[in-house]
């Protein structure tokens, strides 16, 4: 297993895994078919978190293909620099592995090195193996966004979870 920061030459691995992802799992923006199929779309997606300095983008890779990936977005208003805002997500055949748990130490590690505080991110509240991961991670409960999804007429809440960083010591 390699966990490694994307490059716009992975479009093309990334487009076939957030695909595939969304077709398995419901606990996507995307359901299947909903989301443009165009590989520029994916190229730009990561050549935009590539190119701004406050975010980026980790995958886990096995065997040459993507199982999973982190995205974390940042802002540059000084106010809010130190927050980033993470979306995650592994293949069901992947899940259970420690996968996730590798992506976040990633992400803390390239956290930490550009002076992140805070760590933000959205979780249905009834997708518990997420739940379950996030929280042995150290992410608290911050509140609730209700009906903030909709499956065909069935509104879906989401926890606000947050997780905030030590500073650095420093000699």
């Amino acid at each position: 297993m390699i966990v490694r920061r994307l490059g716009r030459e992975d479009a093309e691995a990334y487009r076939r895994l957030c695909l595939q992802l969304d077709r398995e799992t419901p606990y996507r923006l995307y359901g299947p078919g909903e989301r443009l199929d165009v590989l520029r779309v994916y190229a730009e997606e990561i050549d935009a978190i590539v190119r701004n300095p406050r975010s980026c983008m980790i995958a886990a890779e096995e065997n040459g293909e993507l199982v999973g990936y982190l995205a974390a977005y940042g802002r540059s208003a000084p106010r809010v620099a130190h927050v980033v805002t993470v979306a995650v997500a592994i293949l069901q055949s992947h899940t259970g592995r420690g996968i996730g748990r590798r992506l976040f130490e990633a992400l803390e590690a390239w956290a930490r090195g550009i002076g992140v505080r805070r760590i933000d991110l959205t979780v249905m509240t009834d997708n518990e193996p997420a739940l379950k991961l996030y929280t042995r991670l150290g992410f608290c409960f911050e509140g609730r966004k209700r009906e903030s999804m909709r499956f065909g007429t069935r509104y879906v809440d989401e926890f606000y979870m947050s997780k905030l960083l030590a500073p650095e010591a420093r000699p």
